[in-house]
């Protein structure tokens, strides 16, 4: 039996959705049980070996990076731009192109900024969502990077029918909290109604004391 190696910094995210470094060789195998659609290479290139299994098992690669930019060979944080994040959570909100894998060089700072606008995205709390980041990129990660999350604006990214599980029930949660909130500063018609006819019952009441009282007085006479 063989032996199966994830790539460095593999990660489950959601349900058919991984995040990694770039494949080499070795791992090769461990991909095989991926029976990926997708990957997402936020780069303008990757390793030759990982370029060959793409073509050779017919999965779309999807090269995402900024033309401005130029990333060197032994950089290990490159640059990313709102522009680059918004593209990649485009293409993870179609349901179409999972199994989907995330890679850039280190799978660290590239990766993790697009998973910590996902998780944002998610609802999850700014505290998680570096809790996990860093959970990744070690002692070296980066406080621009971090900001960049915080700073990232959701309302760019518009969730639909044809997203996966994991986004769609968050956005259920969300409408049926509005729909809660909207509930809850409607005026309680019944209570109203109740008040005005208990007002209506007082004054009744009130004007057949006012006539027993005045029949009294005549009979008094």
């Amino acid at each position: 039996m063989s032996v199966l190696y994830p790539p460095t910094n593999f990660g489950s995210v959601e349900n058919n959705l991984y995040r990694s470094s770039y494949p080499t060789e070795i791992n090769l195998l461990f991909l095989n049980q991926l029976k990926l659609k997708t990957v997402i290479i936020l780069s303008e290139e990757c390793p030759e070996a990982f370029a060959l299994y793409i073509e050779k098992n017919s999965i779309n690669p999807i090269f995402i990076y900024d033309d401005n930019v130029t990333i060197m060979d032994n950089s290990e944080f490159g640059h990313i731009s709102e522009e680059m994040v918004v593209k990649a959570l485009t293409i993870l909100l179609d349901n179409s192109n999972y199994p989907l894998l995330i890679t850039c060089k280190s799978g660290k700072v590239l990766t993790g900024v697009v998973i910590g606008c996902l998780r944002k995205l998610q609802g999850w709390s700014l505290v998680s969502i570096f809790e996990e980041y860093r959970r990744f990129s070690g002692n070296r990660h980066q406080q621009q990077y971090e900001q960049f999350i915080e700073l990232f604006d959701t309302d760019l990214i518009k969730i639909s029918n044809e997203s996966p599980l994991f986004l769609r029930s968050f956005k259920s949660q969300i409408k049926l909290a509005i729909e809660a909130d909207d509930k809850s500063s409607i005026p309680n018609e019944n209570n109203n109604n109740n008040g005005t006819f208990n007002n209506n019952n007082s004054s009744n009441n009130n004007n057949n004391a006012a006539e027993d009282s005045n029949e009294t007085k005549s009979e008094n006479k």
